[in-house]
């Protein structure tokens, strides 16, 4: 495949002329509604995309129709969601008044040795919310492989005391759902705390 430059920030591949990524992530922020033009620019950030870059390509094209709202995105965009699914979460939980804040993203924890990343965390009263989505279980190794290490991983979080709760991509469209797990789970993890 050979890519090369062509006008006004255009590039042609194999002889074909495309818009470049940068500028197709930016016409999506234009012109999607504010969910979708997110899952495209953290898709974009989480997989490279320079945000300076995006930042550049919105102030060229300050005239163009919906820039505002291409600003309002990028500038919330956060570039640790790694599937629309957690895109979606983030959303959901900043739209969420929850008794214990906003969460880490991505949060860091050693136990046993083994390095984990929480999708998002409250590290001061030990609660993780897991997003489950289809590609995590058949989008690699075996299913039964991928359900053995999370299982294990699990294992080892609560017998460390975390509270882990675990939603998919249809609690998303429950909001109230989501927010009924969490009050649960910092319930049990300030119960467990105070113990």
């Amino acid at each position: 495949m050979k890519t090369e430059r062509s006008l006004a920030g255009s590039i042609v591949i194999d002889g074909l002329p495309a818009t470049s990524v940068t500028d197709t992530v930016v016409d999506c922020l234009r012109i999607l509604d504010f969910e979708p033009a997110m899952i495209v620019c953290e898709s974009a950030l989480s997989r490279g995309v320079p945000r300076n870059e995006l930042e550049g390509a919105v102030d060229q094209a300050a005239r163009r129709r919906g820039i505002g709202r291409a600003r309002s995105v990028l500038s919330s965009a956060s570039a640790l969601s790694e599937s629309a699914a957690e895109t979606r979460a983030r959303l959901l939980l900043l739209a969420l008044a929850l008794s214990a804040g906003q969460p880490v993203q991505q949060f860091k924890v050693v136990v046993g040795g083994r390095n984990y990343r929480l999708d998002y965390a409250w590290p001061d009263i030990l609660v993780a919310l897991e997003i489950d989505g289809r590609l995590k279980y058949f989008g690699g190794p075996p299913t039964a492989e991928v359900l053995l290490a999370e299982r294990e991983r699990e294992k080892a979080l609560t017998n460390m005391g975390w509270v882990v709760v675990r939603i998919t991509w249809s609690d998303l469209a429950h909001p109230a759902r989501v927010e009924a797990m969490l009050a649960r789970a910092f319930a049990r993890a300030r119960r467990m705390r105070a113990a």
